[in-house]
């Protein structure tokens, strides 16, 4: 499918294509939802919820250090639940184990974005320059987006 600008003005992409910005190329890999019938080990859920985990490539295009640190991942990142809520990874609320740091220049760090929701669809893995808004009804903010199969 390849890149596509939908109407909303966001980016459409592929799994595994790159967002490629000025200094930042985030890259989602692949993704792993699991509940109480499919399991992931570590990732417990309860009856009526689910865990998204989504393998991301991190890599430092610029001359200088970026730090990723829990903002980047709460502001940034997010899934798109019921097609109407940006869920996001609080990283005060569940300190997973991700990656917090510098990423130097030319390099590239391995990461995940890790959500809990309810058991409706999640239908996107959003991606926005700026901070997301708190507003979940605004699509027209997502720079980028990954459609998630698993209707």
């Amino acid at each position: 499918m390849a890149c596509v600008t939908n109407t909303e003005g966001s980016i459409t992409l592929d799994w595994g294509e790159s967002a490629e910005l000025n200094e930042l190329e985030v890259k989602p890999t692949g993704y792993q939802i699991g509940n109480n019938e499919n399991p992931i080990e570590n990732h417990e859920t309860t009856e009526d919820g689910q865990v998204v985990i989504v393998d991301l490539e991190l890599s430092n295009r610029s001359n200088s250090v970026i730090n990723i640190d829990k903002e980047f991942y709460y502001n940034k990142l997010g899934i798109l639940y019921d097609n109407s809520e940006i869920i996001r990874m609080d990283l005060d609320l569940f300190p997973f184990d991700v990656y917090v740091g510098d990423i130097q220049p030319n390099e590239t760090v391995n990461t995940n974005l890790i959500v809990y929701t309810g058991t409706n669809s999640v239908s996107d893995l959003i991606y926005n320059k700026d901070n997301l808004s708190s507003d979940s009804s605004n699509h027209e903010e997502f720079d980028f987006t990954w459609p998630m199969n698993n209707n």
